[in-house]
């Protein structure tokens, strides 16, 4: 029997109810070793060499698998919506929000899930007997709660958690026909072209359908969208659709406007990059530098004239915005 501990760790500074801790758990080091030896030896294999008669799909999902990564996930965004925009006037990109995704996955429905990959049965009967035989406490301000048994969530905190939720979303796919969908974790990205315009509604009804048969919610109010065109082009010659309130929207913490545009995001970057470089000169101006810090040091200081730094990175984002 597998059993952790909670301990809760807020959201945000100012709490007003419960829903703003966030449950992480303190499993064993021998149940987290266990899992990491599952999972790489098993479940990342059989994500990427799926089986064919399978509806799970993990082409479009960039968190917790091998070689992905949000950089990845922003590329391929912004790849796509590119190569849309060759031929059409406009792309229109939505970002859904679940509702504590991780917390209300369904096991009975996970394992389902599980048994269509190319796993060994004794690494599937093991997945069975783990969330069969889970259980978790709460411990908060030096108190410990009875034991509860856990038939939906995953367990944050544990190895098996993050790679669980990959597959339980795997089997969530687009509507329509030329609609595309981008996933990283519980991040998910619809990017609908110009010519799906009028598919919106239909493939939010079907995402909203998957959500409540896995046990999830969506939130619509949270979720967003942002119409994407070229600067170059005539907005005369078409009709663009209406628009929530607001540009700027934040793809996997990439701030990006309607344009395509990351002129802000990186503005943000080099001005926290001056903000640390003046920090370590003026440390290394007031006191010598202990030898252990001197190579580190050495290389910050390498970057002069970090103005002309920044001026230099802004020309290229002039560039990428004019193309």
């Amino acid at each position: 029997m597998e059993s952790c501990i909670h301990q809760p760790s807020t959201k945000d500074i100012l709490t007003a109810s419960l829903s703003d801790f966030r449950p992480i758990s303190i499993t064993s080091v021998l149940s987290r070793a266990i899992e990491r030896l599952v999972v790489r030896q098993f479940i990342y294999p059989a994500l990427l060499t799926p089986i064919v008669t399978t509806s799970l799909v993990f082409s479009d999902q960039f968190a917790f698998r091998p070689s992905g990564s949000t950089t990845a996930a922003v590329i391929a965004i912004l790849q796509t919506v590119n190569n849309l925009l060759s031929d059409l006037p406009y792309v229109i990109v939505i970002s859904l929000d679940f509702s504590k995704a991780f917390d209300t996955v369904r096991h009975i429905t996970l394992l389902q899930k599980f048994a269509e990959l190319d796993i060994p049965d004794a690494v599937y009967n093991w997945l069975v007997d783990y969330f069969a035989s889970h259980s978790h406490c709460t411990k908060y301000g030096g108190s410990i709660s009875s034991l509860c048994q856990i038939s939906a969530s995953i367990v944050q905190g544990s190895a098996i958690g993050p790679v669980s939720y990959v597959v339980s979303a795997s089997d969530l796919r687009a509507l329509t026909p030329g609609n595309e969908l981008c996933k990283s974790a519980d991040d998910t990205y619809v990017i609908i072209p110009a010519a799906n315009e009028h598919s919106q509604c239909a493939e939010l009804d079907h995402i909203q359908h998957w959500a409540k048969a896995n046990n999830l919610t969506l939130n619509r109010q949270k979720s967003k969208k942002i119409i994407v065109t070229l600067s170059r082009r005539n907005k005369r010659a078409y009709n663009l659709p209406p628009c929530l309130p607001g540009i700027e929207r934040v793809i996997f913490g990439v701030t990006i406007t309607d344009k395509l545009s990351m002129s802000e995001h990186v503005r943000d970057v080099v001005l926290k990059c001056v903000q640390s470089l003046h920090v370590v000169t003026a440390r290394h101006q007031r006191a010598p530098l202990q030898r252990r810090e001197q190579p580190g040091i050495a290389n910050c200081l390498q970057i002069r004239r970090p103005r002309q730094t920044a001026l230099r990175v802004q020309c290229l984002v002039r560039l990428h915005d004019d193309r």
